[in-house]
């Protein structure tokens, strides 16, 4: 009898090895997936702000006193940093394919009120005074995603666009040779480009200089390695279609050719990895523009 109570006894033990055996293995097997999310989630938000914390020290970078608009940069990626970052600053397509801001289409950007054309163009960086190697494209964006129809501006002759010339010491604005309504192309056709070398313009305080075009100008101003001619574009009309459809914007791009200029949005791009996880971004950095309250005393 007492022999049959210890083996009861050593039964039940084992039983209860048993049972507490199998509550820590389901314990576990609950517990070791959950905590590997959990790691998963902290290495996969870790590299999501490593990935913006290499944007901030981009912007930073930008910041700096002998930062100029043209300057590219790029670190590497390795364990031993907390960020990588690259910035491209140059492209002879303004914007470049795929990375324009227009809702759109992304190969090219927008004009609009208070957001203008703004770019240097140095001498030093086109090496030409042959502005008719220089495409100019403006067209109507494709409100409605639908090619069967053409968004067109209204009122053919009103002037839309205007341009001005900047040196070091003087400026030129367009003289009647603006971008009128029946420039800028539908967003149906396929777009030709505008010939700006023959745009005629006057001084600053408004004196007229008959038979000069844009690009003596240039040729004369930005022709020293010191010089750095900026080109302004600005929308001074309202912009709506032959229907009466408001329009958000005017969609551009600007072809140099073979020549590389500063584009007008820098693009900075980011990426951190750890531990399986990777995160990519890229953000667009405008060039700093002039106040287009000053374009008001064109028309004055």
């Amino acid at each position: 009898m007492k022999k049959n109570k210890e083996w009861f006894g050593i039964i039940i033990a084992i039983l209860i090895v048993i049972l507490i055996s199998l509550l820590a293995i389901s314990i576990l097997d609950y517990i070791v997936p959950f905590s590997r999310n959990t790691k998963g989630i902290e290495h996969s938000v870790w590299a999501y702000y490593q990935a913006n914390s290499g944007i901030e020290e981009a912007l930073f970078h930008m910041s700096e006193e002998s930062y100029e608009v043209w300057d590219e940069f790029s670190t590497s990626l390795v364990w031993t940093v907390s960020s990588n970052f690259s910035i491209v600053a140059t492209g002879s397509r303004l914007p470049p394919i795929g990375n324009g801001n227009s809702e759109f289409d992304t190969d090219w950007n927008k004009i609009r009120v208070w957001e203008p054309i703004q770019l240097e163009l140095g001498k030093w960086m086109l090496d030409i005074v042959d502005w008719s190697n220089i495409n100019f494209y403006f067209r109507v964006p494709d409100l409605d995603n639908l090619a069967s129809t053409a968004e067109t501006l209204s009122w053919a002759s009103i002037p839309i666009i205007t341009w001005s010339l900047s040196a070091n010491t003087t400026t030129i604005n367009a003289a009647g040779t603006y971008v009128d309504a029946n420039d800028i192309c539908n967003s149906k056709d396929s777009c030709s480009a505008i010939d700006f070398s023959s745009k005629q313009w006057v001084d600053l305080d408004g004196s007229e200089t008959s038979n000069e075009r844009i690009e003596n100008f240039y040729g004369i101003q930005c022709d020293t390695l010191s010089e750095r001619c900026t080109l302004k574009l600005s929308v001074i009309n309202t912009l709506e279609t032959i229907a009466g459809t408001s329009v958000p914007y005017i969609e551009w791009y600007i072809d140099f050719g073979s020549k590389t200029v500063p584009l007008r949005h820098a693009v900075v791009e980011t990426q951190w990895r750890t531990y399986g996880f990777r995160k990519d971004l890229e953000v667009s950095v405008p060039q700093q523009t002039v106040s287009e309250a000053f374009d008001f005393t064109v028309f004055q």
